[in-house]
């Protein structure tokens, strides 16, 4: 018996070019060691913030206003660098979707609920969307990603 590690005891990361991670695993991680592990970390962490960003208060994409809102937060996050150009053309793309179906999913609530339904779902909504400061986010979130603090 050889003091080497197993191949099973090594890191299971491999980088873009295909070589594994000679490091040994995490004991705390069943295929990561510790280097790696703090970077998935900090990737899920920054995806999550990211999220967050993108999102703010919205909860549906019912309202045009919804998506527009998510659209324009979207620009600023691609243009800062924080989402890929390619991430954000999907994004876009399924935005364009949302837009799309929103007139099914009217007829859709006033056909089962009733117009005033639609009128309060989309008034709650804007509520809601107002309620999370969209005027002033925008521009939150261009300094995050620029580092400015005018």
């Amino acid at each position: 018996m050889s003091g080497k590690p197993q191949p099973d005891d090594r890191c299971r990361y491999v980088s873009a070019d295909g070589r594994r991670c000679a490091m040994l695993r995490s004991k705390g991680h069943p295929s990561l060691c510790p280097q790696h592990r703090r970077q998935q970390l900090a990737a899920q962490a920054d995806a999550a913030a990211v999220a967050t960003e993108l999102l703010g208060a919205i909860e549906t994409f019912q309202t045009a206003a919804a998506v527009n809102h998510a659209l324009g937060r979207l620009l600023v996050l691609v243009a800062g660098n924080r989402i890929s150009s390619r991430r954000g053309a999907l994004l876009a793309y399924i935005c364009q979707l949302l837009l799309s179906s929103l007139p099914r999913v009217e007829h859709e609530a006033v056909r089962t609920k009733g117009h005033d339904a639609w009128d309060h779902t989309l008034r709650r909504a804007l509520k809601s969307l107002h309620a999370s400061g969209s005027s002033g986010g925008t521009q939150t979130i261009l300094q995050q990603t620029t580092g400015d603090s005018q």
